[in-house]
């Protein structure tokens, strides 16, 4: 397993190569291990949620629900320390250290799991029947608890920009 001084190594290197934007994906698995929690999942649900380390390129390029056995909670708390001392460094050297937004992909646990919106999601006017058969859970996902986990694990830095939800009213009219 690659450790701080490995990353630690490899981030200068890449400030004296001039690189000043990084992405910085090292511990996303905590946002999205926390974000489940919030969204009732059990600890097993969303360990089983995340792949194996091997794999979790692909996942965050979110086109994969797991494999394998679940991520160990170790593995989720050690590497969010170590996103936090990699983002730190990043800043110390003047770069500007970038993270994914959230673009949409959802367990496929996540409507029996949540049939009401969680605290911070609660929309106006919205019932829960169109709560379970709408995108409604996505843009809460995307607008409310993604960021506000992201800044509670001192994962604040800028996203890399997501291609928009459309909203129901446009993807019925399309049809």
């Amino acid at each position: 397993m690659v450790g701080w001084k490995e990353w630690e190594r490899a981030v200068d290197q890449l400030a004296m190569q001039g690189y000043n934007m990084p992405l910085a994906a090292t511990g996303m698995e905590g946002v999205w291990y926390n974000t489940l929690l919030r969204f009732d999942f059990t600890d097993l649900e969303a360990r089983t949620f995340l792949s194996a380390p091997g794999h979790l390129p692909w996942q965050l390029m979110q086109n994969l629900e797991g494999s394998e056995d679940p991520l160990p909670k170790s593995w989720i708390d050690s590497h969010i320390e170590l996103g936090r001392k990699i983002i730190e460094r990043e800043r110390e050297l003047g770069m500007t250290p970038i993270q994914q937004g959230f673009s949409g992909h959802v367990p496929h646990l996540l409507k029996r799991n949540s049939p009401k919106p969680p605290l911070p999601c609660n929309l106006a006017g919205v019932t829960s029947q169109e709560w379970r058969n709408s995108t409604h859970w996505i843009l809460c996902l995307k607008n409310s608890v993604w960021p506000s986990l992201k800044r509670k694990l001192n994962f604040s830095a800028p996203t890399i920009s997501t291609p928009p939800i459309p909203s129901m009213k446009r993807a019925a009219a399309a049809r």
